[in-house]
């Protein structure tokens, strides 16, 4: 799964840093947002998705809410991949909602054989580059009226570098396929489950980190720390609260 993740590349440069080859529309957001450490449910993260025929960069709550629910219960922040085409809960926005989450690294924990402590690891590319993982969106109508976009990740198998931490990871898209994951209405169901595999071997490169990250007020370089086994054990991390959303 993914629960954490960072974006620290200037956001107005994110046509040459995600090397996007296509238009999209950033006026809905604003560049001046600073880099994050602790991305975290709830928060509004900026995705690039098609909106009526149109490439935008938006800002949406992390925590997926069908649109056919009628009260929010349980966010989810992943969805698996194998089954996002079949499952109720996803089944509409896999087949004409996707989108690509903007990050540069995500977080991991790694447990001991006894299951705790968690030991949280930052996983970015060996190449240091930023990339896109690949999700899916939904707007959802509250009771009272209110319009809310919300987004989960999608997740597959582990590859060689996370498998030793966790059995599952994000789906992180080649730049080449950008296309062809948002634009469902011209590419295939099948062809988008083709898109939906592991990071090649050797793509990422995981190291411990501090487990600062554990705390979701802890949002800065900080994190990215080596690990100091002299620390104090952590606590385990905790989920934000789904009342919560922070402005990117």
């Amino acid at each position: 799964m993914c629960g954490r993740y960072v974006l620290r590349v200037v956001l107005k440069n994110f046509r040459r840093d995600f090397e996007l080859g296509f238009d999209v529309d950033d006026s809905d957001v604003p560049m001046e947002v600073r880099p994050r450490f602790n991305v975290a449910p709830t928060h509004m993260v900026p995705v690039i998705r098609v909106v009526n025929g149109k490439r935008w960069l938006s800002l949406v709550r992390w925590g997926l809410i069908p649109h056919w629910a009628k009260e929010v219960k349980k966010p989810q922040i992943n969805a698996r991949g194998e089954t996002i085409f079949e499952k109720p809960m996803f089944r509409d926005a896999a087949r004409r909602r996707r989108c690509l989450i903007l990050a540069d690294g995500f977080y991991e924990w790694k447990r001991d054989a006894n299951d705790k402590p968690l030991q949280a690891y930052f996983v970015a590319r060996a190449d240091g580059k930023p990339f896109a993982m690949g999700g899916i969106w939904e707007t959802w109508i509250s009771p009272d009226g209110e319009v809310v976009d919300t987004v989960a990740i999608v997740t597959t198998l582990a590859n060689a570098e996370i498998a030793g931490i966790h059995d599952r990871m994000p789906v992180i898209l080649d730049p080449r396929d950008y296309l062809a994951w948002i634009e469902a209405d011209r590419v295939s169901v099948d062809n988008a489950k083709a898109l939906i595999k592991p990071a090649p071997d050797g793509t990422l490169a995981p190291r411990p980190v501090s487990n600062r990250v554990n705390a979701v007020k802890n949002d800065d370089a900080s994190n990215l720390n080596p690990f100091d086994p002299s620390a104090s054990p952590p606590e385990p991390p905790r989920k934000s609260d789904p009342r919560q959303g922070d402005l990117f």
